[in-house]
């Protein structure tokens, strides 16, 4: 009787055990310099520019806007080797629910940009962006401007700059944990 119960607590260990692990970076607020999402589902986690671009695959955190009045901001940059990109700009630092749903330039064509977030497809690849019609959130769980350490949360549905609302990315389960020093 007891050899009965013992194959299916087999299979159900060997099934836990085969389950695939969540390839993300944890959600953390200690300055991990990690960042992590799905774009359309599959597993974006940048590893840098490439071997001679000096381009850090994170890069960002508290940042002056502008300094009459003075108005702190956050900023993300991300660079993958496949030439992927995806930025993330706040106009402000305090943690809280942020709404990407401002109709704004690109940085460095707007010096100051409001909330919205960018994703570049690759190398030349299609440039999607948030707006008042592909909107996107921003949860700040942490802004520390005494450590510098920004972590958060995102989820996007940014749009093709050339084909608009009709082309959009899907990025999902997006976290951040940043040190800017």
């Amino acid at each position: 009787m007891k050899r009965l119960y013992l194959f299916p607590l087999c299979l159900t260990l060997l099934y836990w055990g085969c389950q695939p692990k969540d390839p993300l970076p944890r959600a953390t607020q200690f300055g991990a310099n990690t960042f992590g999402c799905k774009i359309n589902g599959k597993t974006y986690i940048p590893d840098g520019g490439g071997s001679f671009s000096g381009l850090k695959p994170v890069e960002g955190g508290l940042s002056v806007i502008s300094t009459n009045p003075v108005i702190r901001g956050i900023y993300i940059r991300t660079y993958a080797s496949t030439g992927e990109r995806l930025q993330i700009y706040l106009s402000d630092y305090k943690p809280g629910i942020y709404t990407l749903s401002d109709d704004t330039r690109p940085f460095p064509a707007n010096t100051y940009p409001y909330h919205y977030a960018f994703y570049q497809a690759g190398k030349g690849g299609t440039v999607y962006i948030t707006s008042s019609t592909c909107t996107g959130t921003v949860k700040i769980n942490k802004a520390d401007t005494l450590t510098g350490i920004v972590a958060g949360t995102f989820s996007l549905s940014p749009c093709s700059t050339i084909s608009g609302p009709d082309q959009a990315a899907t990025i999902t389960e997006g976290r951040f944990d940043v040190k800017t020093f």
